[in-house]
C-alpha cells in the first residue's frame, strides 16, 4: 500500500453477537433495537450479507441508552424532532448526533416537559463532538435554534445529572 495516502485504518467492527453482549440483552432484542433507526447506529458494512457495526459507536449507544421497560415518554415528539436532524449512513458524527439528541431529548422532556429543543440539541451536539474529533452537526435551522441550558435546565438536571452545569462529560 506504499504511496497511497487515502489508506485509512477500519475501525473495531461487531456483528449482532457481540453487541447482543456488550448491552446485555438477547440478540433478539438487539434487532429490536437495531429496527429503530432513530437513534440505533447504522450498520458499517455487511459481511456474509449480515450488518457489521462500529464498535465505537455501539459502546456510545450503550453510555446513552435508558433501558426502561416500554415505549418512552415522548418518543412520538422525539421521532418528529428528529426528522430535522438530517441522516446520513456514511457520516458517523451525524449518526451519533440523532443517537445522542434521541436519548438526551427523551431524557430531558422526562425531567421537564417545558425543554426547550434548542437546549437538548445543544447538549447532544456538546456530547457528539467530545466523542467525533472534527464533527460538524448538520440540522434544521428553521426548526432547532440551539441555546447552551439555562438556569432551570441546570437545577432541574442537578440530582440526575452532575455534568448540567457545564461541560459536556457524560
Amino acid at each position: 500500500m506504499e504511496g497511497n495516502t487515502a489508506w485509512q485504518p477500519l475501525p473495531e467492527l461487531v456483528d449482532m453477537t457481540e453487541i447482543a453482549s456488550m448491552l446485555g440483552v438477547s440478540k433478539q432484542r438487539v434487532r429490536e433495537l437495531v429496527g429503530r433507526d432513530d437513534y440505533f447506529p447504522p450498520p458499517v458494512a455487511r459481511l456474509s450479507g449480515r450488518p457489521v457495526y462500529s464498535k465505537s459507536s455501539i459502546e456510545a449507544f450503550a453510555r446513552w441508552w435508558s433501558r426502561t421497560p416500554g415505549r418512552p415518554v415522548g418518543q412520538a415528539q422525539v421521532s418528529d424532532e428528529l426528522a430535522h436532524i438530517p441522516k446520513d449512513t456514511r457520516d458517523l458524527g451525524q449518526q451519533t448526533l440523532r443517537m445522542i439528541y434521541n436519548i438526551t431529548r427523551l431524557h430531558d422532556l422526562k425531567v421537564d416537559p417545558s425543554t426547550p429543543r434548542g437546549q437538548s440539541l445543544f447538549r447532544s451536539i456538546e456530547r457528539t463532538a467530545v466523542q467525533q474529533a472534527g464533527f460538524e452537526p448538520r440540522y434544521d435551522a428553521e426548526f432547532f435554534e440551539p441555546e447552551p441550558p439555562d438556569d432551570r435546565y441546570r437545577q432541574r438536571h442537578a440530582r440526575c445529572c452532575p455534568d448540567a452545569n457545564g461541560g459536556a462529560a457524560a
